[in-house]
């Protein structure tokens, strides 16, 4: 035989073997395996399935709940042999079930074994898992209550099914059910296309369900200096744009946080940008340091008015009046209801985003009419308290540090100038100080009383970020209040303020030339205190 004849022998036998192992796969009944915890639709799947002609099996939760809905499957221990052990521990971890989702439907050992075995092949898998973001919420639920919702056997399942994609359809959510019934009804199966998608998004939903479990168990511990990390995250939409109109820009929910910008409910059409996402953050942040009536405006992620009263209305305005230069555009965000004064007042001025608790009825009437403002409630916002933890992307990975947001307290303070704050300076330094640490370094923040007068960031140089802030003050400079977010190299920086009618000043301490710092405050008879902590925010 020439090489030409045994090419042609070999390829005819292959495609004989390829022939009967199709003919003997075709000659197997399709089946469908259901265990699931969400139910919503789960007796439409299953019914439109036996219409297909496909033998449905399902886990006693589930196979109970469709025969209670009128539709009659068969149970998972049919096949099995064995009832669901350990009060429903185990129900599917067995080699009959997982040989029916992994066999290789073009390799005919497989199939062989199939049929010598009689084991149901399985085309659709229907599963879904235990509510483990919600349930880690609860208060009540203790680490070994958690512990037991870590689901093992619905896992398993998944995975077998994501690996065989090519010939099992994994359904994760009853969203998708419509999409693979209509499929089924007009072409008999689904598409290759289509169980590539549910794959990847099943695949993702494990691994997002698994990082829910490990951040549980960290947040738990406290042992966050470990080997591995996840971050669990879920989608949760499209922004209008990124940094720049071109590019593009998607936002993903933090479920350990209960509270957090990404909670906020769009109260308008138009969808925001990634910079303003990043805004009302900014100013979420700064305002939970703050118990009383509060408002903050927001530019590029940095304070340029911050300002508390026993009236939001008044708090507004005196923010505003911080530097309404920058809040021109800028985002602002409340800890308290606005009503329809605050509302009137803010329709006068241009601003990008509002946030606030709640908007009232005529209020929101008053503020939708502007097409450029997207408005933002958050329930839960006037108690909001950052999560602890600080995730930061660069390149190559991700940096985890622990949160800035920690109050001061009189207690921890250290006066190192002759003279001793008053109970009104004292009061505004831990007011600026509060703002300071969540301005971007290096940061001035000059504060009257509950209201930022000068604010000063980005600068690379301590005396120069004083001055810009000194600038912006003006006048109202004049017995105010001063914080630093980091210590001051020189005397030239008291100069400065002393110049301008500052009194007291907030500052962490630790410069080699403390003394001479501290001297010069001696001097202009101004108070000193050191926090021993340093605010930087980079």
């Amino acid at each position: 035989m020439n090489f030409q004849s045994y090419s042609e022998a070999h390829f005819t036998f292959i495609s004989l073997i390829y022939y009967l192992s199709l003919m003997m796969y075709a000659s197997i009944p399709k089946s469908a395996l259901l265990s699931v915890y969400d139910k919503t639709d789960i007796d439409l799947l299953a019914r439109k399935l036996l219409e297909q002609g496909y033998n449905v099996y399902a886990s006693e939760g589930t196979y109970q709940y469709l025969k209670e809905h009128g539709v009659f499957v068969d149970s998972v221990s049919s096949i099995t042999g064995y009832p669901h052990l350990m009060n429903g521990l185990v129900k599917t971890l067995h080699p009959i079930i997982y040989a029916g989702i992994l066999c290789d439907r073009n390799n005919k050992e497989h199939l062989e074994e199939i049929t010598k075995y009689k084991v149901p092949l399985f085309d659709i898998i229907a599963v879904n898992l235990y509510p483990y973001e919600e349930l880690s919420l609860r208060a009540d639920l203790s680490f070994n209550d958690l512990l037991t919702y870590i689901d093992i056997g619905g896992i398993s399942l998944i995975r077998a099914a994501v690996k065989n994609y090519q010939y099992v359809t994994i359904l994760t959510s009853p969203t998708y059910y419509s999409q693979v019934i209509s499929e089924l009804e007009t072409f008999g199966e689904t598409s290759p296309e289509t169980r590539m998608k549910l794959a990847v998004d099943a695949i993702n939903y494990v691994a997002y369900y698994d990082a829910l479990i490990s951040h549980f168990m960290n947040f738990t511990t406290g042992m966050w200096e470990s080997n591995y990390q996840t971050i669990p995250l879920k989608y949760a939409g499209k922004l209008r744009y990124g940094e720049n109109p071109h590019q593009r820009a998607f936002l993903y929910r933090y479920p350990v946080e209960k509270v957090g910008v990404v909670n906020a409910i769009c109260l308008s059409s138009r969808k925001p940008s990634l910079n303003n996402i990043g805004d009302l953050d900014a100013g979420l942040r700064i305002i939970s340091e703050f118990r009383d009536p509060t408002c903050v405006i927001i530019k590029h992620r940095n304070p340029c008015g911050v300002a508390s009263s026993q009236f939001l209305l008044t708090a507004f305005k005196k923010a505003y009046e911080c530097d309404s230069k920058s809040a021109f555009g800028g985002v602002v965000v409340f800890n308290r209801n606005v009503d329809s004064d605050v509302a009137r007042e803010l329709s006068k001025k241009f601003f990008h985003c509002l946030m606030a608790p709640h908007f009232e009825e005529e209020a929101l009437g008053m503020l939708s009419s502007k097409k450029s403002l997207t408005i933002f409630e958050l329930p839960g916002l006037d108690i909001y308290r950052p999560y602890g933890l600080r995730w930061i992307k660069v390149s190559g990975g991700f940096l985890l540090q622990e949160d800035t947001s920690m109050l001061l307290h009189p207690e921890n303070l250290r006066i190192v100038s002759k003279r001793a704050p008053t109970k009104e300076e004292l009061s505004t330094m831990i007011y600026s100080w509060n703002v300071v640490k969540h301005t971007y370094s290096n940061a001035i923040v000059i504060t009257k009383g509950s209201s930022t007068v000068g604010i000063a960031w980005g600068e690379s140089s301590r005396v120069d970020a004083v001055q810009h802030a000194v600038e912006k003050a003006g006048r109202r400079a004049k017995d105010a209040c001063l914080a630093s977010d980091g210590f001051f190299p020189f005397r030239d920086s008291i100069d400065v303020m002393a110049e301008a009618g500052i009194t007291a000043i907030i500052q962490p301490g630790g410069s080699k030339r403390d003394a001479e710092v501290i001297e010069a405050a001696n001097e202009y008879g101004m108070c000193m205190i050191f926090t021993g902590i340093r605010g930087f925010n980079h």
